[in-house]
């Protein structure tokens, strides 16, 4: 992860969303539970394995959903 973009890598064991009717998809957010927040990214590439994506805005915080 960088100020501009990030890698996602695949699990193995998760198998690969991304090879089949994702190929498609210009954009994903990208949640980052840890730090409460989540990114709109552009798919820049793709491979068997990762996931290339660029942010198009600063990042949006997460606030928790009463119940």
């Amino acid at each position: 992860m960088s100020t501009t973009g990030a890698r996602l890598e695949f699990r193995h064991d998760a198998g690969n969303p991304f090879l089949s009717k994702w190929n498609d998809v210009d954009r994903v957010w990208v949640v980052v539970r840890s730090d409460r927040v989540m990114y709109d990214c552009s798919i820049v590439r793709r491979s068997d394995t990762e996931l290339g994506v660029k942010f198009m805005a600063a990042p949006k915080a997460i606030t928790r959903i009463s119940r």
